[in-house]
């Protein structure tokens, strides 16, 4: 089996994450679908973009349980951008 490295730039802020390629049973909440998730027979279960909710990873572990789901599902981690803070608002005895 041939590992690939892979990386994604998030749409909204261009920041970029490694892809992992992970079987369902490995999804955790949080994670963001960097492909489109479909079914073996080809009907989406989740568009590219999609932060996985508790909810999804169990809707997702219950296809793959049936052999029904397209793996391995490919995913990024959530991207938590810094948030830029005035230097004045640090400014010692202001």
């Amino acid at each position: 089996q041939t590992r690939v490295e892979l990386s994604t730039a998030d749409p909204k802020t261009g920041a970029v994450s490694a892809v992992h390629e992970l079987r369902a049973s490995q999804l955790q909440p949080g994670q963001i679908a960097a492909i489109d998730i479909i079914t073996r027979s080809g009907m989406p279960l989740m568009s590219a973009g999609t932060e996985l909710t508790y909810a999804a990873v169990q809707r997702l572990r219950n296809f793959a349980e049936l052999d029904e789901v397209q793996e391995p599902i490919l995913v990024r981690d959530k991207i938590h951008m810094p948030v830029e803070v005035p230097a004045e608002k640090f400014a010692l005895g202001r």
